[in-house]
């Protein structure tokens, strides 16, 4: 799972395949298939392991899940 952070506005979101914009409207993205995303703006991606997340919310308790950067010159990212 990606997510995208404005660093203008803070407003953070899970990518999807419609593009979707921060709160600011500086910021957009979205998936441009299963793996590889398009992001323009003052943006940074985040990442989550799926599976990490899937077992923190089905599991009962509370777990902890790590989210990490994505650098922009990674190959699964295309800034516009």
């Amino acid at each position: 799972m990606k997510l995208l952070a404005c660093t203008s506005c803070f407003d953070m979101f899970a990518l999807t395949r419609e593009k979707r914009t921060c709160a600011c409207k500086k910021t957009t993205g979205q998936y441009v298939d299963d793996t590889n995303v398009s992001v323009s703006g003052p943006a940074k991606v985040l990442g989550i392991h799926n599976s990490a997340f899937l077992r923190a919310i089905i599991l009962p308790g509370s777990m902890d899940f790590k989210i990490f950067t994505i650098a922009n010159s990674s190959n699964c990212i295309t800034k516009e």
